[in-house]
């Protein structure tokens, strides 16, 4: 989805000497602070709306902002008027922001997103909040017996169905018209813009960035089809974990070299180029750590897995969203890392093998870091990337093998990077019966094929099945990606949690509006799945 920045307004009542879109609190223009806030968001494309009111306004993003927002100049005629013009010239769904809110962030807009199921979407907030905090209301109505003020974000949709959604956060409820408003906003207001800061990291950072929404339900009674692990793990496994509680009475091997000859006999790589982690997250993290300064870009697929944006941001450095599907072919230049998932989680795009070794090509030439997350490539024949000179491979358990809880991954890096990750590596990093479980796992050969022959049969005959009531994307993964089209997001969640059924709700990818994600679990699971979706 676009968004419109309502840029246009006068801001007589302001009473400052600038223009009000350009007014600071907390030392930042408070357009910035609304632009970085969608840039932070699953927004695709910014335009801001100016006018001959706010000429400086335009000057302004066009020497600050470059690409990252599309001018479009309406006639002043009113923020009605602008609006309409505005919207002649995009393709609806569009968010529409006022310039005048300073606390927005990214999260906020993307759970505003969320609530939007088709047609256009007024958020309010309760006349009362705004009393509460002592700013200014300027257009409300009566609901449900209760006073409730605009809040200057809206959805205009595709067709006339009209919805109201009432808000009690504060990052939407402080609209700066008076002197009195934005004595209030710098009160509660941070020093940086979301999307544009610059942070050394640590507590403040860490505290901004927050959490990422991710899949799998821990209730026993339903059949879970949110997380993409195996319903399946290799035969033998509990003995070797039982067998493995001797030795936790002493210290795991260090380092744990049965461990990383397994791995690197599954990937085909030298056993030193492996530095074990408690996860495939971790090796993710640290690699990002390694590679990324406070102040750098990152190239980003999207969407995609949401902790690399996550992990680039907890560096204080910024996530550069590209289109997944043309990752392999964006151009590395001038950013510290690049980032690829292969298979691509939430579409199941798994890339050509040659387009991959171009674009690490391209980053070695451009002193750009490749990192690949190869989570779910043990369901697919295609060779691992490990051993790639310049290139970061991050490896788990998590997916194929079925034991997100034993917590057991592991990175791949040659060269100096390489002996970099394998000195940050923490001494005893992986418990004992990670250790052998992992390492039985990972020389489960026979396991790993029959799993591959299932997972593709099961997908095929799901996708099939699935494509009678949804747009189903193609894919090399343990997932499918489904557009519900016409149905509510939220409908189709609740129908099938009704009947013990959880699915992934996909809007929390950047991007994604309209999709859910469903697993590739066992045949008999899957036929529950599809009874579950027939009709809803």
């Amino acid at each position: 989805m676009d968004a419109l920045v309502m840029c246009g307004g006068r801001g007589t009542r302001l009473g400052a000497d600038t223009e009000k879109p350009l007014y600071e609190v907390g030392g930042v223009p408070m357009v910035d602070r609304v632009c970085g806030a969608l840039v932070d968001s699953r927004v695709e494309n910014i335009y801001a709306v100016v006018s001959p009111h706010t000429p400086e306004t335009r000057r302004y993003l066009d020497s600050k902002r470059g690409e990252a927002v599309t001018i479009i100049d309406a006639p002043g005629e009113g923020y009605v008027a602008d609006l309409g013009y505005a919207l002649g010239r995009i393709e609806p769904p569009v968010v529409t922001v006022a310039a005048d809110l300073p606390l927005l962030d990214g999260e906020v807009i993307d759970r505003l997103l969320n609530r939007h199921e088709s047609g256009s979407l007024s958020v309010y907030v309760p006349d009362t909040l705004k009393g509460t905090l002592g700013v200014s209301s300027d257009t409300t109505m009566e609901r449900d017996g209760q006073t409730i003020a605009s809040a200057g974000v809206n959805v205009v949709g595709e067709t006339e169905r009209e919805g109201v959604t009432v808000s009690h956060d504060v990052r939407v409820a402080v609209n700066v018209n008076y002197p009195e408003d934005a004595a209030v906003a710098e009160s509660l207001a941070g020093d940086r813009p979301p999307g544009t800061a610059r942070s050394t990291g640590g507590v403040e950072t860490a505290g901004r960035v927050g959490r990422t929404p991710h899949g799998s339900s821990d209730r026993a009674d339903v059949l879970d089809f949110s997380a993409n692990t195996n319903p399946r793990v290799p035969p033998g496994t509990e003995e070797v974990y039982g067998k493995a509680f001797s030795e936790t009475q002493r210290y795991p091997p260090e380092p744990p070299e049965e461990y990383r000859e397994a791995a690197a006999a599954y990937v085909g790589c030298d056993p030193e180029s492996v530095v074990p982690t408690p996860g495939g997250l971790a090796a993710i993290r640290r690699s990002i750590e390694l590679a990324v300064s406070p102040g750098d870009s990152v190239l980003v697929p999207a969407p995609s897995f949401g902790e690399y944006a996550r992990e680039v941001r907890l560096q204080g450095a910024d996530p550069v969203f590209v289109d997944a599907e043309e990752i392999p072919a964006a151009d590395p230049s001038g950013h510290a890392t690049a980032v690829v998932c292969n298979p691509n989680n939430p579409t199941g795009r798994l890339y050509d093998r040659a387009d991959l070794e171009r674009f690490a090509a391209a980053c070695r030439e451009a002193g750009t870091t490749l990192l690949v997350d190869e989570a779910f490539l043990g369901f697919t024949e295609q060779p691992s990337m490990a051993g790639t000179e310049g290139v970061v491979v991050a490896r788990a358990l998590t997916k194929l093998y079925g034991m997100p809880g034993i917590r057991a991954g592991f990175a791949v890096a040659t060269g100096r990077f390489g002996q970099a990750l394998s000195a940050a590596r923490r001494t005893w990093n992986l418990s004992a019966p990670a250790l052998a479980v992992g390492t039985h796992c990972l020389r489960a050969e026979a396991f790993v094929a029959e799993t591959r022959e299932r997972v593709e049969s099961e997908r095929q005959r799901l996708r099939a099945e699935l494509s009678e009531t949804f747009d189903v994307a193609p894919s090399a993964a343990p997932f499918l990606l489904l557009d519900v089209k016409g149905r509510s997001v939220d409908a189709v969640l609740e129908a099938a949690r009704e009947q013990g059924v959880i699915l992934r709700d996909a809007r929390t990818f950047r991007g994604l509006d309209n999709h859910v994600r469903v697993a590739v679990r066992l045949p008999a699971e899957n036929d529950r799945l599809l009874e579950v979706v027939d009709g809803v």
